[in-house]
């Protein structure tokens, strides 16, 4: 993935979208007294934070989602828009990249009361795919998806 500095400017356009959602601290990083280093302004930047809490923008991206996020606010900003091109035949593909314990298995698969990316696409593909079909823009189609994930 390649990170554009905040200072560059006339990013041209892309096929590939590169999104970075930071999680909250966890309830054991909470207790320990740790705190956040890292932060998202509203231009697409992520940056650090000083000891004062003071935001300096290092990276921009295309979207960038903070702690507050929900997977719902991942969902609507990286896959939703992916699935009407899939139905049009146009291939998509969703990576997630981190460190462990980053929250990538909780992006892309969620828990029960919380869904993540995968759950809401394949929702959204066969919700889009019967409405198509009941107005007749659709007469029928094939889903084939590949999920993987790979540890060291």
């Amino acid at each position: 993935v390649y990170a554009q500095p905040a200072a560059a400017r006339g990013a041209r356009r892309s096929n590939i979208h590169v999104a970075v959602r930071l999680r909250p601290l966890s309830e054991r990083e909470r207790a320990r007294g740790d705190k956040t280093m890292w932060a998202v302004d509203e231009l697409g930047n992520v940056g650090a934070l000083d000891r004062a809490g003071r935001f300096t923008p290092k990276y921009h991206y295309d979207t960038t989602l903070g702690p507050a996020a929900r997977n719902a606010d991942v969902y609507g900003a990286v896959a939703a828009p992916l699935v009407p091109q899939a139905l049009e035949g146009i291939n998509a593909t969703i990576f997630a990249y981190g460190v462990t314990s980053s929250g990538k298995t909780h992006t892309m698969t969620g828990v029960h009361g919380e869904p993540g990316i995968v759950p809401r696409a394949i929702s959204g593909l066969f919700e889009a795919a019967a409405a198509a079909k009941a107005c007749g823009a659709l007469l029928g189609f094939s889903v084939r998806m590949s999920f993987m994930e790979i540890y060291n």
